[in-house]
């Protein structure tokens, strides 16, 4: 079919083209306007025969479809051209698609093709209603979709396509939304039939179509679902969303969790619609008994070793929970989901599992009150929590159980005689060796282990002030767990950490950092030569630190400052002394000492000499940029007082003569020392003054060494201009460009390499004018470097 359009079109196309040579601009609109009739063109030698119509509608369902495909190499103004001619060319298509005739079986290709092209185009346009309305492709998808025949999926891409461009403008639509609704009913017997049945492969496949006509139905008639929710029609198709909502199929699940957050979210900002929300009650509270059977693990598997997308599946049914507790209130919904624990307790275990899981963010939002029967749920647990390991949903079930008591901490923390208990019962499970555990039980174990330190942390934090009795034995637990993988125990460290910040008493706070402070120094000594260990204890020690948090001076604050200016900092300076390369332990030792010294500035500052003797010591044996940003930090902290400005002073010019001395060595090197590049780049205000002075003194001298060069360079050529051999000056001056660019960085192609250190192609620009010679191709202005701006340095 092309071969014979380009025939037909061809010649005039060269004898076009062959009349003059056009401008760009012209030659671009000429060349676009060649063939300004090849649709109509299309239509008149392929849109008659009926034996020519597949090839036909393949023509025209592609147009569209490559005039927005944009990894065709073209120009806009042709895109943006074609586009206009497709555009006006609508109503010629569409008419012939409303007007393709009805063929037998054998041309069922036709059927597809004209489905497909129909498809494209009103992807491509708005086409108006009335053409959409009439076509009799519309009732014809839902035939095929109701008899799941070969076309089903081609045609509910279509009606849903349709119902998208519909929601664009509902009124403009009305005919439409009207013919898509009076053949909903044929769509709704066939789902009612498909539940009935035992579902298969086959079958999930149907209902993923027939979910898919609904949910975009819901969505395109929130408004109507609003306004009109008493309606049978409204009230019916909700239900189809509600139980495609329940399908056990996660992918059919997935499609309405979108509809079912844009109708919560049109429900609840809309203050005059209270009334309504009363009305969508019902439908919310079955959906949320849909999150929670959604929720459930498959017994088929160990639950402990679930995937990624089982994993991301639950935290999407949560959202789907939040949804429900928007419209219902967060009390509301934690009523009905315990009458539905207590209803289905006698079930397994994975059940119960789904709803300690959804309990967990449900709860956490509800007003604490002390007459629900949460109550009952929470002395209940201690029973599960503290059993006996036994098969892996029960384990799985008691580990969820543990970290839904961690997210009531505000209920817990309402009753301190449930406190205490809730603390020695988590304290139970982190205690035990489970080193001689087999390897399966093992993980699991480690798993259940992790949900207790997190349990632990979010009841010690939310109940500090209640917890000043129990110190004692926290403390015990804290030293006893120090043994438990890290990141477990920097939870039980910050859940001990904010009891004792908590204390008033200067003795008590004294004795309770000594005792979580020492063990920790004591390792630091003994673990000298292990940098991993090293690391662990100083992530405790960063823990400690922040919760302190000092707002005024006074006996507190004194207490908590000894304990860092004669404990912590000595073992941060040991540290970087023994361990100057290694990036990780320089980094958390510099955390530690920012945060010791926001912690309490005023009393961490008379050892602001040393701290600024041990970064440039510790600079000079190794250019970390942890180094430059914990400068920064103790600028920030302490630049106000005009005591310290002498010491920070002198801590900039020696941090950054090295840095700049280690950039200028490393000029071949700088993509891979672009931390400290950038580093140098955050220079307190107060310190820019003193960034001119340090940044002239190594102008200077490099300036004095390109001059020396240039001196000799230039001693050359006035020994050239004088000299009578034609050979020497057509050797001596076609070098000097070649000679002067050999005094440059080998590469500037980045941005950091540009702002970093000084060029010495800008001195070497600067020294030729200074001697009375031109830069070959100079261009003046700020280029490469700056040549302006070190001339107003200079």
């Amino acid at each position: 079919c092309f071969l014979n359009l380009f025939d037909h079109t061809l010649p005039t196309c060269v004898t076009s083209l062959q009349m003059s040579p056009p401008s760009p601009r012209s030659f671009q609109s000429a060349e676009d306007h060649m063939w300004p009739n090849a649709i109509e063109t299309a239509f008149q030698r392929f849109g008659q025969n009926p034996d020519t119509f597949p090839t036909f509608l393949e023509i025209i369902r592609m147009l569209p479809e490559e005039n927005q495909n944009l990894k065709l190499v073209t120009d806009s103004f042709k895109r943006e051209s074609c586009s206009q001619r497709l555009q006006n060319a609508t109503p010629e298509v569409l008419q012939f698609l409303l007007n393709l005739p009805d063929l037998p079986s054998p041309r069922a290709q036709t059927r597809r093709k004209a489905l497909e092209c129909f498809l494209s185009w009103i992807k491509f346009t708005n086409v108006p209603a009335s053409h959409i309305a009439q076509n009799p492709l519309i009732p014809q998808c839902f035939e095929h979709v109701a008899h799941w025949d070969d076309l089903s999926e081609t045609a509910t891409d279509t009606i849903v396509e349709v119902l998208r461009t519909c929601s664009m403008d509902i009124c403009a639509y009305q005919p439409v939304i009207q013919v898509v609704l009076s053949h909903l009913g044929l769509l709704r017997s066939k789902f009612e039939m498909q539940l009935s049945q035992n579902t298969n492969a086959e079958d999930l496949d149907s209902l993923r179509q027939l979910c898919r006509i609904f949910v975009e139905v819901g969505e395109c008639l929130v408004p109507l679902v609003l306004t009109q929710s008493t309606d049978t029609e409204v009230a019916s198709i909700l239900q189809v969303i509600l139980k495609c909502t329940d399908l056990p199929s996660r992918e059919i699940s997935s499609i309405p969790l979108e509809f079912w957050h844009r109708l919560a979210d049109e429900v609840c900002r809309h203050p005059e619609t209270d009334v309504k929300i009363d009305q969508f009650q019902g439908v919310y509270i079955e959906l949320l008994s849909a999150s929670i059977h959604q929720c459930a693990m498959s017994a088929a598997q160990d639950p402990f070793m679930a995937d990624d997308e089982v994993l991301a599946y639950r935290q999407r049914m949560l959202g789907l929970v939040e949804d429900c507790m928007a419209v219902l209130t967060p009390n509301t919904a934690l009523e009905h989901v315990l009458k539905s624990l207590f209803d289905e307790e006698k079930k397994d275990e994975l059940v119960q599992e789904a709803h300690f899981f959804v309990l967990a963010m449900v709860a956490s939002s509800a007003e604490v009150r002390d007459s629900s029967v949460l109550w009952d749920l929470i002395q209940s647990l201690p029973t599960l929590i503290s059993s006996a390991p036994s098969s892996a949903s029960l384990d799985f079930t008691k580990k969820t159980a543990i970290e839904l008591l961690g997210n009531l901490w505000q209920w817990v923390n309402s009753r301190k005689d449930f406190l205490g208990l809730a603390l020695v019962m988590i304290s139970q499970l982190l205690v035990p060796d489970l080193s001689s555990s087999p390897a399966h039980e093992l993980d699991r174990a480690r798993q259940v282990q992790q949900a207790a330190s997190t349990a632990f942390k979010h009841i010690c934090v939310g109940g500090k002030l209640h917890l000043e009795d129990l110190l004692p034995e926290l403390l015990d637990l804290y030293g006893v767990t120090m043994a438990l993988p890290i990141r477990m125990h920097l939870s039980i460290v910050e859940g001990v950490g904010s009891v004792v910040a908590s204390l008033n008493q200067e003795d008590q706070l004294r004795s309770g950092l000594e005792q979580m402070v020492a063990p920790l120094a004591q390792g630091l000594d003994s673990a000298r030569q292990k940098p991993h260990l090293l690391g662990e204890i100083l992530d405790r020690l960063i823990v400690i630190i922040k919760q302190l948090h000092m707002t005024e001076s006074n006996a507190k604050a004194t207490c908590i400052g000894h304990l860092l200016c004669n404990t912590l900092w000595p073992m941060i300076r040991q540290c970087l002394h023994h361990h100057p390369t290694d990036s990780k332990l320089v980094e958390k030792s510099c955390q530690l000492l920012k945060d010791s010294m926001r912690c309490v500035p005023d009393l961490f500052k008379h050892h602001l000499p040393d701290v600024a003797r041990t970064l440039v010591t510790a600079f000079q044996q190794h250019q970390h940029s942890t180094y430059l940003y914990s400068a920064e930090v103790l600028a920030r902290t302490y630049a106000k007082d005009p005591e310290n400005v002498p010491v920070l002073t002198e801590l900039f010019n020696q941090l950054s003569g090295i840095g700049l001395q280690s950039l200028v060595h490393s000029e071949d090197k700088l993509e891979e020392i672009r931390e400290l590049a950038e580093a140098r780049e955050s220079i307190p205000a107060i310190l820019q003054p003193w960034a001119f002075t340090m940044a002239r003194q190594l102008y200077e001298s490099e300036l004095q060494e390109a001059r020396s060069s240039l001196a000799k360079l230039q001693a050359e050529l006035q020994e050239a201009q004088h000299c009578a051999k034609p050979n020497v000056q057509a050797h001596i001056i076609p070098s000097c460009p070649a000679r002067c660019r050999a005094m440059r960085c080998p590469r500037r192609s980045t941005e950091g390499q540009r702002t970093s250190c000084c060029s010495i192609e800008s001195l070497g620009k600067m020294s030729l004018d200074l001697a009375g010679f031109g830069w070959p191709g100079r261009q003046t202005g700020p280029q490469g470097c700056g040549d302006s701006s070190l001339l107003q340095l200079d």
